[in-house]
């Protein structure tokens, strides 16, 4: 593992170094350490190699985060996660001070969240006024000194809230590269594929009506929905195909025609391959269990 650092931090900064037990490390989320920096201009960390992920926010001051050969600034109210595996470097901007939260996360959730915090390029992510992220942040701090036998939990809802806020801030942002025109036109093509979904429609064709080549089309979709064109269309067929088993006692072929498919084999496969039930299996579980009790795939 590689690390240099320099540490110049005035008083009032905090660290809490933690050892995640079984229960934290069996939940989508835990922490490592976790604090707040108050940190002069010769403070700065080189590290990589590290198995965690470091979420960094900044307060107050500026600071600077150097990864994959390029260098952000990360003035207040931004945010970064960092693959703390991969060489990166962050330190105070030259003549500031630079006030900032900071925790090292693992978990099984990351790998879940950082494709939708990044569906590109890692890179700041404006977390907007009075957003929660600080509040949360001191909440989590509280947490870690008190460390009480709840910790595992409570800092895994505080990180699900944190993560969750900057995945849904980066996904009202519009994708590298996109224009205004284009991302106008999908919203207009989602709204269009919710309501004629069972109607045929291939990758040419939707990729004709925003005016560009099947791969720009395919990459911009999947940036804006986070599902392929084929994806998102089988999950509209899935839905209303849920509904009229639900409330029908229209045989499968009927009902898969209904909802676009043409071959009622594919539609049972689609139907399984998406709930882990058989659309048979949906039908009887739904009708069969009181209202409002989960369904459990076999």
């Amino acid at each position: 593992m590689l690390l240099e650092y320099e540490m110049d931090l005035a008083e009032g900064s905090s660290s809490f170094i933690l050892t995640p037990g079984a229960l934290a490390r069996a939940l989508s989320f835990c922490v490592y350490e976790c604090g707040f920096f108050d940190a002069g201009d010769r403070y700065y960390t080189l590290r990589s190699g590290l198995d965690n992920h470091l979420l960094l926010y900044t307060l107050e001051g500026q600071g600077m985060v150097q990864i994959h050969e390029k260098c952000f600034s990360l003035p207040p109210g931004e945010a970064m996660l960092i693959n703390c595996m991969s060489v990166h470097a962050y330190a105070c901007l030259p003549g500031e001070r630079w006030k900032f939260f900071w925790c090292h996360v693992g978990g099984s959730g990351v790998p879940v969240f950082e494709p939708l915090i990044y569906p590109g390029a890692v890179r700041p992510i404006f977390a907007g006024p009075d957003n929660p992220i600080p509040v949360l942040f001191r909440e989590l701090l509280k947490a870690a000194e008190r460390s009480s036998p709840d910790f595992p939990l409570t800092s895994n809802r505080i990180l699900t809230d944190m993560l969750t806020f900057l995945a849904s801030q980066s996904a009202a942002e519009p994708p590298p590269g996109a224009a205004s025109q284009h991302l106008r036109a999908l919203d207009a093509l989602l709204n269009h594929l919710q309501t004629h979904f069972a109607q045929p429609i291939t990758l040419d064709e939707m990729a004709r009506q925003l005016h560009l080549s099947k791969y720009h089309f395919a990459r911009l979709f999947k940036q804006y929905t986070h599902m392929s064109p084929h994806e998102y269309l089988t999950n509209c067929r899935i839905n209303a195909a849920k509904q009229l088993l639900r409330g029908s006692d229209e045989p499968l072929r009927q009902i898969g025609e209904r909802v676009g498919f043409s071959d009622v084999n594919n539609f049972i496969r689609c139907f399984r391959r998406q709930t882990g039930l058989s659309p048979t299996q949906y039908r009887k579980g739904w009708r069969n269990l009181p209202q409002g009790q989960a369904m459990k795939p076999e």
